[in-house]
């Protein structure tokens, strides 16, 4: 009779109902399946959207229709819990208006089996929420970029931190201007959330944003830059062809070099930022662009100080020395000979090659000590002319004399040239 017994009552448990295929639903919300996106893999909880979530409903009927008792609450974000009871009641099915958006849960309890605990997030979207939030900690160096659209739950399944909800978007973004550099650019980028390299100019971010929740739209944010780039980039006045100047920026006392920042808001408009040049010779500047000039031999390794008048945001570069401004030694190299009036462009000039040169005297005379040509001017040299006539072929002679700009012994040199015509 016991079996019999045991055996009527584990029939009659098999069909008792199961609360764990229950589930909270919303009778009028907009339609479509949407689900939390919990990290972790934890079990997701259903979110309901609401054209007008003053007075909606939600609704628990668990399976199998005997009777229940329901207890509602609602997410409370001070304690992190859903705490905060709303309705108690006993049935069959059970139902709860709401005014707000939040998160709710019932507790279902059929008196028999271990009460079972429903969740659900409710929202109600609105446009005017959907905002580009831009910042981060440090915008001197990154900017951070986010589409906000102020539909938030929590993980109440793990550590409780926000997370948007965010169904099946799509986010285009772009800017104007446009960054020179491609990889700090935002346009084309994805992701609700992005980082670039803080910009340098004032700029326009525009992100439009389709959703089966918001439909489309298209946000614009102004970001007034804050950032500064110390980077620059430099000039070196031409030498004349003579001078011992090499490509790159090694060259000949006095090496005039023209400095200007790396970015510009237009042709001749420089950012107002604070700068702070440092030549390492002792000279300095404190102009965006200054114009500075080495007289010393040596390697320059210079320092731009970059900082901003309202941020705080401050950044320097200071290039490697052994590759900046490298100014030569002091030299004057003579020639022997040149050939005028045979070859234009070609040798139709004496002159010294030279670098770093800060006095200087060439004088020449025929073979009677006849004053021919002189010059104070390294970069000048004799066209074989006499009184601009064409001066006659054979030896000539050079006293050259010349200092240099770091108290180096004088140069004195004195020696022939000839004067060679070639005939075609």
């Amino acid at each position: 009779m016991k079996t019999a017994t045991l055996l009527i009552l584990f029939s009659l448990l098999s069909y008792l109902p199961s609360l764990a295929q229950g589930k909270i639903t919303a009778p009028g919300a907009i339609p479509g399946d949407k689900m939390t996106d919990y990290p972790n893999n934890y079990p997701d909880d259903p979110i309901y959207y609401f054209e007008n979530i003053n007075n909606a409903q939600l609704s628990m009927l668990p399976m199998g229709g005997v009777s229940y008792t329901f207890q509602w609450y609602k997410y409370n974000t001070t304690t992190e819990e859903f705490d905060l009871l709303l309705k108690t009641e006993s049935g069959s099915t059970s139902s709860l208006f709401i005014t707000e958006a939040n998160g709710y849960r019932v507790l279902v309890d059929d008196g028999m089996s271990t009460p079972e605990n429903y969740y659900c997030w409710t929202f109600q979207p609105d446009n005017s929420k959907l905002e580009i939030i831009i910042g981060n900690s440090d915008q001197c160096y990154t900017l951070k970029q986010e589409v906000s659209n102020g539909l938030i739950y929590y993980n109440h399944k793990g550590t409780n931190g926000p997370i948007m909800a965010d169904h099946e978007a799509v986010y285009t973004w772009s800017s104007i201007p446009t960054p020179e550099e491609k990889e700090d650019a935002i346009d084309g980028k994805t992701d609700r959330t992005t980082s670039i390299t803080a910009p340098l100019a004032d700029t326009e971010y525009t992100v439009s944003v389709t959703n089966s929740v918001f439909g489309d739209y298209s946000l614009t944010n102004d970001y007034t830059a804050i950032a500064v780039n110390p980077e620059y980039e430099w000039e070196i006045d031409d030498p004349s062809d003579n001078e011992g100047q090499k490509e790159g920026s090694s060259g000949s006392a006095p090496m005039t070099v023209r400095f200007k920042p790396k970015y510009t808001k237009g042709e001749n408009d420089y950012y107002d930022w604070y700068y702070e040049w440092d030549f390492k010779d002792g000279g300095s500047d404190f102009v965006p662009d200054p114009v500075y000039v080495f007289r010393k031999n040596g390697n320059y390794a210079v320092t731009n100080i970059v900082s901003h008048p309202t941020s705080g945001c401050k950044d320097s570069v200071r290039y490697d020395v052994a590759t900046v401004f490298k100014l030569n030694d002091f030299e004057v190299l003579i020639p022997d000979a040149f050939t005028p009036f045979s070859s234009p462009g070609n040798n139709d000039e004496f002159r010294v090659h030279y670098n770093s040169v800060k006095t200087f005297s060439m004088i020449i005379y025929n073979r009677w000590g006849r004053k021919v040509f002189q010059t104070s001017r390294p970069d000048e040299g004799w066209d074989g002319r006499i009184g601009g006539r064409k001066a006659e072929p054979g030896v000539y002679f050079y006293q050259v004399d010349a200092t240099g700009y770091n108290g180096e012994t004088p140069i004195s040199k004195s020696g022939p040239v000839h004067l060679i015509i070639m005939n075609h």
